[in-house]
């Protein structure tokens, strides 16, 4: 499961909303301050990053340009801060989300799932346009439609059978493959 970094300098909130992720399936690693999330992100990236925007040291909009300079990970602003500058200035930073104290977990914990899973499936878009074509001999792979034909045939396999293909038929480097009933 995801990675959270969350920095607060309140702990009681700190300790709820970290119990609440962890109880929801996440591991989460809290800081006082967001210099302290700043300097353990640099040394170990993680899934999406929660801010209070006001603490001491760094506030979370100085955490979240930093964070810009360095990293696209997914940041949700979480604080008391909430006139319409606020969220403009927030979101226009590159925060993900932006939610004002006093909320509700489970509204937290879905919007972190969503965002997540946003994320997830733009990579996996972004890796099916990268999906290229490959032949060996007589067969030919479509990465887009991630389809195998012999021949011209299509072939029906199972994930693990086109796996297998690609693994031993394209990096293996071997030759023909008979067509399909043949």
């Amino acid at each position: 499961m995801a990675i959270i970094y969350y920095a607060d300098d309140e702990k009681e909130i700190r300790d709820i909303v970290s119990a609440f992720l962890i109880n929801s399936g996440y591991t989460v690693k809290t800081f006082a301050t967001g210099d302290l999330l700043l300097a353990a992100f640099k040394e170990a990236p993680c899934d999406l990053v929660l801010l209070d925007i006001m603490m001491l040291g760094t506030d979370g909009i100085g955490i979240l340009r930093e964070l810009r300079k360095i990293s696209k990970a997914p940041v949700i602003l979480l604080t008391a801060k909430d006139t319409d500058s606020d969220y403009y200035n927030g979101l226009l930073l590159g925060s993900g989300d932006y939610i004002t104290k006093p909320f509700k977990p489970m509204i937290l914990s879905a919007k972190i799932h969503a965002l997540l899973r946003r994320i997830q499936y733009e990579n996996q878009s972004k890796e099916q346009k990268e999906a290229k074509d490959l032949d060996c001999g007589n067969l030919h792979y479509s990465g887009r439609r991630h389809e195998f034909q012999v021949n011209g045939e299509t072939l029906r396999l199972t994930p693990t059978e086109r796996k297998y293909l690609v693994i031993q038929g394209f990096q293996g480097g071997r030759g023909r493959l008979d067509a399909p009933g043949a």
